[in-house]
Parts: structure tokens; sequence; C-alpha cells
């Protein structure tokens, strides 16, 4: 895994004078007829939710004046302390479960945003989740998708949590347990709200989470 070229870094800068990075990819509840991995052999979930934001952030830090790491309110939901050894080539059998995984992938990523902000104090950093919403990540599980009419809102509504998060000057000094979500938790507007687990920010977790991703990804901070 690699992040962008110098070109295209160039072209970024040229295009945002002042840019927030976004990391947004993401998956939750992939099909759990067998263990989903990716064509490194990574478990999906943790490939993609945190590895992909991983890789793509850090040679954009140079450039970049705030970072909003998008997480989930699953992220207070995932196991404590991290399976570090097995986040990302989980051997659960049959006992593998896609939300334990995205959970856990979700805390991986509150974990990133205060490593790297650790590392990078200059950084503006800022951690946010957009509540439950009404999109595709939900197609494999049919329960999500029922719940969702009912107490999900618009990936729209959703969105603006990520856009407070990256425009808003008040936010830029969040203390460590807070993020910018939904009012209500789950759907509403997006404010700050001190709700975030202490594990995120145990230093031994995201330094060692840190160095898992330096080894799998390759990518590194420049000095």
């Amino acid at each position: 895994m690699t992040g962008p070229p110098d070109q295209e870094r160039q072209e970024l800068q040229w295009q945002y004078p002042t840019p927030t990075g976004f990391p947004l990819s993401d998956i939750s509840t992939a099909p759990q007829k067998q263990l989903p991995s990716t064509v490194d052999g990574l478990e999906t979930h943790f490939a993609v939710n945190h590895l992909g934001h991983f890789a793509v952030t850090l040679p954009l830090v140079p450039i970049t004046k705030r970072v909003v790491v998008t997480s989930s309110g699953a992220a207070n939901e995932a196991t404590e302390p991290l399976p570090f050894d097995k986040l990302a080539n989980r051997d659960d059998g049959n006992n593998y479960d896609a939300m334990h995984a995205y959970a856990d992938s979700k805390l991986a990523n509150v974990l990133f945003a205060r490593g790297l902000k650790h590392r990078c104090p200059e950084l503006e950093v800022v951690a946010t989740h957009p509540g439950f919403v009404v999109t595709d990540l939900q197609r494999h599980s049919l329960k999500f998708r029922i719940l969702g009419r009912f107490l999900a809102q618009s990936a729209e509504r959703g969105a603006l949590n990520n856009v407070r998060a990256a425009v808003d000057p008040s936010v830029r000094d969040l203390g460590t347990s807070e993020w910018v979500g939904p009012s209500r938790g789950r759907k509403g507007d997006p404010v700050v709200s001190a709700t975030v687990r202490a594990f995120a920010n145990n230093k031994e977790a995201h330094d060692r989470l840190w160095e898992l991703s330096e080894s799998l990804t390759e990518v590194r901070l420049s000095n």
C-alpha cells in the first residue's frame, strides 16, 4: 500500500490552498460466509477502514492544515483492549463476527487520530462520526436495513458532521474525549460531545497501532 505520488500532492495543494484531509472510504458488515480479506490477505474492515486512511493521510500531512478522521459510534462497542495481534489477520473460523471487526476498525480510527495529533502537535486533527445514516454500507445486513428505516438519518445529514469538523474554527482544539457527532447520538445536528471512550487516549495503544500500521502499509510520516 502506498500514498499518493508527489505530482498528485502538488495538484491537491493547488486545488485546496488550505486543504483539509478527509479519509472517508469505508465498509461495514461485509458478508460473513467466509472471512473477508483484501488481495494482500488482510481483514477487509481493518484494511479499508483504517489502513487505507493511514496510507492516504500521512503523505498529505505536509500540505494539510486539518485532518478529519471519520469514525463511528460503533467505536465505543469495540473490543478493549484491541486485539492487535489479530486485527489484520483474524482467524476466528466460524466465529468471525463482521460487526465486531467493524467496531474494532472504527476504534482504530480514533486511536489513529490521537496518534497523529501526538506526532504532529501543530496539525489540527478532528475525529467525527456521522451517526446512524442510510447508505450502501448496510446492504449486506437485513437487520440494519430495517432499523435504518426507523432510526437512521440521511447521508446528507450525516455528512454535516464532517463539514463542521472541517470548517468550524471552534473545533480545532477538542478535548481528548471529544469528537463531532449528531446531537442525539444516532441523529441530529452536529455538535461536540465528550463521548469518546477512555481507551482511545491510551498512548501505549495508539503507539502499538501506529507501529503495526507502518509495518503493514510501509508508509511513514516524512521528516
